[in-house]
C-alpha cells in the first residue's frame, strides 16, 4: 500500500491533476548550461582570431629563407611539351605537310633549288626517263612465282590473267 502511494505520487496519478515529472532538470540548469556554452564558443573564436592575426604579423616579420624556393608564376618546362589537343596539332601538322608537298616554292633559291608538286615531280620524272630500269637480257624468263603456302622455298609456274591470253 505504501508502494502505491508513493507511486502515485511520483508519477502524478491522483487527485493532485500534474501531468508531468517534477524530478526532471530544472529551467534554470539548462538555460546556465546553454548561456555557458555560447560564452565558450565566443571566447574559443576570439582566441583563434588573435592565434591567426598573431601568427599573420609573425609571417610578415620573418621572411621564409628557403633558397630553392620558386617565386612569382611557374617557369614552363622546357620542350618537347605534353600536348594538350592531340588530334588539332596531328590534323594541323598535315595540312603543312600537304601545302608543302602539293605547292611550288624555293628550297634554295641562290643554287636555284625548287619545290614542285609530288604528282608533277613523278610525271616529269617519267617523261624524261630519270627513273632507271633494269632489263632482263634477251631470251631469260623467270622461271615462275613463289607458292603461297611455301614461303618461297619452291616456285611454281606463273599464272597469265585473264586466262586464254
Amino acid at each position: 500500500m505504501a508502494d502505491e502511494r508513493h507511486h502515485e505520487r511520483a508519477h502524478g496519478a491522483g487527485g493532485s491533476g500534474e501531468r508531468h515529472e517534477k524530478t526532471d532538470i530544472s529551467p534554470k540548469v539548462a538555460v546556465v548550461f546553454g548561456a555557458s556554452l555560447v560564452v565558450a564558443c565566443l571566447v574559443v573564436f576570439v582566441v583563434a582570431w588573435g592565434l591567426f592575426g598573431y601568427f599573420r604579423t609573425a609571417n610578415a616579420r620573418y621572411p621564409r629563407q628557403y633558397p630553392l624556393a620558386r617565386v612569382g608564376p611557374p617557369v614552363e618546362p622546357p620542350a618537347p611539351r605534353l600536348q594538350t589537343d592531340p588530334r588539332d596539332e596531328l590534323k594541323q601538322l598535315r595540312a603543312e605537310e600537304e601545302k608543302t608537298l602539293d605547292s611550288y616554292g624555293w628550297v634554295d633559291q641562290d643554287q636555284g633549288i625548287v619545290r614542285m608538286p609530288i604528282d608533277r615531280a613523278m610525271q616529269l620524272a617519267v617523261e624524261q626517263g630519270l627513273l632507271p630500269a633494269r632489263s632482263a637480257p634477251a631470251g631469260t624468263e623467270v622461271p615462275g612465282l613463289p607458292e603461297v603456302s611455301s614461303s618461297g622455298r619452291t616456285l611454281e609456274p606463273r599464272h597469265v590473267w585473264p586466262p586464254g591470253r
